[in-house]
């Protein structure tokens, strides 16, 4: 039988048992007090029976009070252990040789560069300076390549004016070990290039001209850009200023910080995405900034990433980058390995809410402490 029968059938012996004590009422008011002995006994052994009924249901709810404490505690606990926040805000401190992000608005990605050389890929057309005082001409070109040369003991100059991008447009930099050269790739549509030569300069387009020029003045020199992909190779002059060539704080987003490597075997292709993490530290601004290493090739994942590049700057064939911003889905390794770096609700509230985690707690473990006791008090 049901709870709801139980129920129905301890208020029938309840109602049983007030029918007969009226009538016990009614019969001692008729004699004067006399009442039958056995009429007596019998209401006592139903006033018994209803008090064993109501001990019967209270044993079986509180049979269920456990159960549903420790329930709930291992609800709360899983959640605080186990389940993370959607989004964090970190400060990455890395080293790196190669980092990816998009724009998310427009802006001057670089400041003015002045470079040894600069490799251009991508370039649709071109208004070049000659080596007289005509107006620039216009040539088309697939490459282009502008260095500095020197001539007894004049040397030429090229100088790279500020590269802006608009919104959506993926930027790729790299840099290479040994020869001081960096890289600068664009994916999307991007302004013309703008750059200034002076004295000494060799100018390639290829296939079309390779020639040395000796500009007196400072020319301009206009290149107008693939709207797919433009990449542009520079070595660093011998100037300070090439090292921070680019502008701070930097809005971006999609940080990506591995390169996709294709190996032929077998005759299948094979893709894998290598870590260009050199060195570096994580930090969790929500954790009271805690600092998480990271080794050499660790791999560094966000399933979502904005913020502000607050400097990436060139330092000896590596990459100085410091990012702050939200990011959710961090995590880091491959495969089975895989770790998941998101805080955990207990890691945030420890943090951000310590005091009051405390007393909840502490109120929490009193109030189990008393359930279980009044509990074990019932059943005995």
């Amino acid at each position: 039988m049901g709870a709801r029968g139980t129920s129905a059938d301890t208020r029938a012996l309840e109602d049983l048992v007030a029918k007969r004590g009226d009538d016990i009422a009614a019969e001692a008011l008729r004699t004067g007090g006399q009442v039958s002995p056995g009429r007596l006994e019998e209401l006592a052994r139903l006033a018994r029976l209803v008090e064993l009924r109501h001990a019967a249901n209270t044993r079986s709810k509180n049979r269920w009070t456990l159960p549903a404490v420790a329930l709930v505690t291992l609800i709360v606990a899983s959640l605080l252990l186990f389940a993370r926040v959607s989004t964090t805000e970190i400060e990455a401190d890395l080293n790196v040789s190669e980092v990816s992000f998009a724009l998310p608005t427009e802006q001057a990605i670089t400041e003015p560069m002045i470079v040894a050389q600069l490799g251009v890929s991508g370039v649709r057309s071109a208004e070049l300076p000659d080596a007289r005082a005509d107006p620039p001409t216009s040539r088309g070109a697939v490459n282009v390549l502008l260095a500095r040369e020197q001539l007894g003991e004049r040397l030429g100059s090229v100088t790279v004016d500020p590269i802006t991008a608009p919104s959506g447009v993926r930027v790729l930099v790299g840099a290479e070990e040994s020869g001081g050269r960096s890289r600068i790739i664009l994916q999307g549509a991007t302004p013309p290039l703008v750059a200034s030569v002076r004295g000494p300069t060799r100018i390639v387009f290829s296939p079309v001209t390779n020639q040395v020029h000796d500009f007196l003045v400072p020319r301009r020199v206009t290149l107008a850009l693939d709207s797919h992909q433009v990449t542009l190779d520079f070595t660093a002059a011998d100037s300070a200023r090439v090292r921070r060539p680019f502008s701070s704080p930097l809005l971006a987003t999609g940080l990506l910080l591995s390169r996709v490597d294709q190996v032929q075997q077998e005759g299948q292709t094979l893709v894998r995405h290598i870590s260009t993490i050199r060195s570096g530290t994580l930090y969790f601004e929500a954790l009271d900034a805690r600092a998480f290493p990271l080794r050499t090739g660790e791999g560094l994942q966000f399933a979502w990433s904005d913020g502000e590049i607050r400097e990436l700057q060139l330092e000896g064939g590596s990459i100085a980058l410091r990012f702050h911003g939200a990011v959710r889905g961090m995590s880091t390794g491959t495969g089975p390995a895989k770790r998941n770096l998101m805080p955990t609700w207990l890691d945030w509230l420890r943090a951000r809410h310590g005091v009051w985690l405390l007393w909840g707690t502490t109120t929490y473990v009193v109030g189990l402490f008393l359930s279980i006791s009044g509990w074990w008090k019932r059943t005995r």
